[in-house]
């Protein structure tokens, strides 16, 4: 028998942390049956075998987190994916190729494949899983690079994936975007008009195109002042014109024609922040003239909300490293 109680297990990173621990191949089927409609599950020792998991889907975008011990897995995925491995290890088979997945790396498989998974039966492993469609994220790579032809994203074939890049560290960053599920929710429509879908794509692309998007050379862009000014002006139009709706980075570097890195560049120089965060300040600039004039009249939870931060907390915690203070305490004094 399994030596795993529900409460030795590790909680999952989303969604009902404390799930109960599944042990019937039914159970496990049933919660990849949106990605694996003919998947097959077995284990050499069934009655070791243990599974339990969460699932999150947007659109064409599927989460889940999933730990497991003593699982083989039999299937081809509808759609590309991205498996992350977060502790244990994995080993995937295609045919008569073998490739092992140790802690801290990724896996790409593709559409329509037939692959065999198998995780280790000495320890656990838990894995954070990516469904994805193609041409969305070949559009937003587009967009990424300055809008032209550019470089697409392949996904042909099964590949291993490097996740740290001297200081950047992708499992983190993917990690960090993961607990935005929780912070609204669960909610598909709060975590759509926040971008998280985008800023999911946008980093499955940084994943996927290293070469592309993490060459150390945004110090030698080729950008002059004038038009960096002119960028800049453009740029800080939309954001004033669009404070109140939901902004994706995606978006704004299609209506701009420019690259990711250029606009990052640009806004770093000028502004010494990401457009993400400028963006943020910019919001938090409206709230605070808001609540000093209005002070009676202001509730805190709807500004929040109307201004897309995930929750009045959210939203008194980044006021606060802004203006040195929370905006309750504007209210009162």
């Amino acid at each position: 028998m399994n030596k795993y109680s529900d409460s030795s297990l590790p909680p999952l990173l989303f969604g009902d942390r404390v799930a109960p621990i599944e042990r019937s191949f039914q159970a496990l089927a049933d919660q990849f049956s949106h990605v694996l409609p003919e998947g097959d599950f077995d284990s050499d020792v069934r009655n070791a075998f243990l599974y339990k998991g969460n699932v999150f889907i947007l659109d064409d975008l599927v989460v889940n987190h999933a730990i497991n011990s003593h699982l083989y897995a039999s299937a081809g995925f509808q759609q590309p994916g991205l498996s992350l491995i977060l502790a244990g290890h994995s080993s995937v088979y295609c045919q008569d190729e073998k490739l092992s997945i140790p802690n801290y790396a990724a896996l790409l498989s593709p559409a329509s494949m037939s692959l065999r998974f198998e995780t280790s039966a000495q320890q656990l492993t838990s894995s954070l899983h990516l469904t994805f469609n193609l041409d969305r994220l070949n559009l937003v790579s587009r967009a990424m690079q300055g809008g032209d032809a550019q470089q697409p994203v392949k996904a042909s074939a099964l590949k291993s994936i490097t996740l740290n890049y001297g200081a950047v560290n992708l499992r983190y960053m993917f990690l960090n975007l993961i607990q935005q599920i929780d912070a609204f929710g669960g909610d598909p429509i709060l975590l759509k008009t926040s971008g998280f879908d985008d800023q999911i794509y946008r980093l499955l692309a940084i994943t996927l195109q290293p070469d592309v998007f993490l060459k150390e050379c945004v110090d030698k862009l080729s950008i002059s002042a004038s038009s960096s000014m002119h960028l800049l002006q453009k740029f800080e139009q939309y954001v004033d014109v669009n404070l109140h709706l939901p902004m994706a980075l995606t978006e704004i570097e299609i209506h701009l024609g420019v690259s990711a890195r250029t606009l990052q560049y640009a806004c770093m120089k000028a502004h010494k922040c990401s457009p993400r965060v400028y963006i943020r300040n910019k919001r938090l600039g409206y709230a605070f003239d808001l609540v000093e004039k209005n002070k009676k009249q202001i509730k805190l939870a709807e500004l929040a909300a109307e201004l897309h931060f995930s929750s009045q907390s959210q939203f008194s915690r980044y006021f606060k490293e802004r203006f040195g203070v929370l905006p309750s305490e504007v209210i009162k004094n």
